[in-house]
């Protein structure tokens, strides 16, 4: 079977990314069943902001807490799944080739699935800011992240 365009395209990204040397290294810290490798980090001309490219992974079953960024966050996931909970939108199930985006200051969180889950992602953040903060705690009664107030639904793609 052919595979899609953009996971050939994400595969060739990802593969001329990870000889960026130094860049390419794991975060230290962090929350526990979850790595996240910044393969490069570049200014956004003209402005106070930087572009930063990242894969993610993350554990069978972990549950990624809510969290927000302080610009706007995509991700494409490369294996595994990912039960996504964004504030006010559905709750999505992404799985290999789908996209998400998620909007600056909005807290989203989730759960890996039983084999994990791998995404590339881009932040679009400030400068000397944060890739991300913790969101106040509201969960739901499963552990996956709650909602307090309704938002325009997100587009998301395959």
């Amino acid at each position: 079977m052919r595979k899609p365009i953009a996971w050939r395209l994400a595969t060739a990204m990802l593969a001329a990314t990870l000889g960026c040397g130094p860049l390419a290294a794991p975060q230290a810290g962090g929350t526990p069943g979850i790595k996240r490798t910044i393969l490069q980090s570049h200014a956004v001309p003209g402005t106070n902001y930087k572009f930063v490219e990242a894969v993610t992974e993350v554990g069978p079953n972990a549950v990624v807490p809510r969290h927000t960024h302080p610009g706007p966050e995509i991700m494409y996931v490369l294996q595994g799944s990912l039960t996504l909970e964004v504030e006010g939108a559905p709750t999505r199930q992404l799985t290999p080739g789908q996209t998400a985006y998620n909007p600056p200051g909005i807290p989203h969180g989730g759960r890996a699935g039983p084999d994990g889950v791998t995404f590339l992602v881009t932040w679009v953040v400030p400068q000397g800011r944060p890739l991300a903060s913790p969101a106040k705690s509201d969960r739901r009664a499963d552990g996956l992240p709650g909602t307090r107030r309704p938002l325009p639904a997100l587009r998301a793609s395959r």
